[in-house]
């Protein structure tokens, strides 16, 4: 028995090398591809152009972007601010989602232990996230059951529009 696998190690990495090496080639083809299709492209429609219009095109091209490229410099040296970004706080939610279904209301039963049973757990939840030791427990619970709080506060709402009506 080996203490240290080294040889399996380095089969690993050169697998990995090779999955990358397979991908960047991919990449490469694809990008390949593009470029010869842009290039026929291009072709195709400077091919019914005189060559003096080319060369005005290109000329004028060359410029427009020597032109902008000083701009941008000299607007860096100019001392100008650029102007920032407002952060606004945010003061109430406006459209927050879709509004519940009338008929989800119509499952909510007349009984009251059960909406004592929802509360009974909703405050359960809450006292294990106020403690310490607690909070471990709290944490496995919504990370194995993800939707239960949103669960339970969207029944505790149902049944407010309920008992309203």
């Amino acid at each position: 028995m080996k203490l240290f696998n080294f040889k399996k190690d380095r089969q690993a990495k050169s697998q990995q090398n090779v999955r990358k090496d397979i991908f960047a080639q991919n990449f490469e083809k694809g990008y390949a591809f593009v470029q010869r299709k842009w290039a026929r492209w291009m072709a195709r429609k400077a091919g019914g152009l005189p060559r003096q219009n080319l060369f005005a095109l290109l000329i004028l091209f060359t410029v427009v972007s020597m032109t902008y490229c000083v701009y941008l410099i000299a607007s860096s040296f100019s001392g100008k601010v650029a102007p920032e970004l407002k952060v606004l706080q945010i003061d109430g939610i406006y459209n927050a989602g879709p509004q519940m279904p009338n008929h989800a209301t119509d499952y909510i039963p007349k009984d009251t232990s059960e909406i004592y049973n929802v509360k009974r757990i909703r405050r359960f939840m809450d006292s294990l996230a106020r403690s310490p030791t607690g909070r471990k427990v709290y944490d496995s619970i919504t990370t194995a059951r993800p939707g239960l709080l949103d669960s339970l506060s969207v029944i505790e709402k149902i049944y407010k529009l309920k008992s309203k009506n």
